[in-house]
């Protein structure tokens, strides 16, 4: 058993040392690149609507929020609604715009 116990702390010194000298090269080199800082207002979606014979322009400002995949979104109205852009498109692109029947369908 002392044998093997022997054998233990020598590796977790090795282990040690390796992790060591690891930290003191990462310490000696260069500074890693940091991406630039993300702007507070990361998009602008602008959509304008010629149905019904007029024409309906909405804007809607899409801001930074602590998570990566999610923004804070106001529209002209002022409503503010954290969302992520999948179920942005989904929701304010294809449900807030109504929908009108084809001309040339048959039903």
């Amino acid at each position: 058993m002392a044998y093997n116990t022997k054998i233990r702390e020598g590796c977790k010194k090795s282990k040690q040392r390796m992790r060591d000298a690891k930290e003191q090269k990462r310490l000696d080199g260069p500074s890693p690149e940091y991406s630039l800082p993300v702007p507070n207002l990361r998009r602008i979606v602008i959509v304008i609507d010629f149905d019904f014979n007029r024409r309906i322009v909405k804007f809607f400002k899409m801001y930074k929020t602590k998570r990566i995949d999610s923004y804070r979104v106001v529209d002209e109205a002022g409503v503010t609604i954290k969302i992520g852009w999948a179920r942005f498109i989904n929701l304010y692109l294809m449900k807030c715009f109504t929908r009108i029947r084809s001309p040339y369908s048959c039903n």
